[in-house]
């Protein structure tokens, strides 16, 4: 037998449930978007370093 505003707080329940798996979507795609970033971050170094030294490697075939 339901009560009044029983179904509403099932409904909250739900509610919630929902919040989490939003939160772990969040999460994951935070620890992708820091993968990336890092990635990005660290071969900017390279591509700026490259043209010059690029004369360099090619001499040396």
């Amino acid at each position: 037998m339901l009560w009044p505003g029983q179904p509403a707080r099932l409904g909250a329940r739900r509610r919630a449930g929902g919040f989490q798996a939003l939160r772990r979507v969040v999460r994951t795609l935070s620890q992708q978007a820091l993968r990336v970033a890092v990635l990005v971050i660290s071969l900017v170094p390279i591509l700026i370093v490259y043209p010059f030294l690029q004369r360099h490697f090619a001499k040396a075939l």
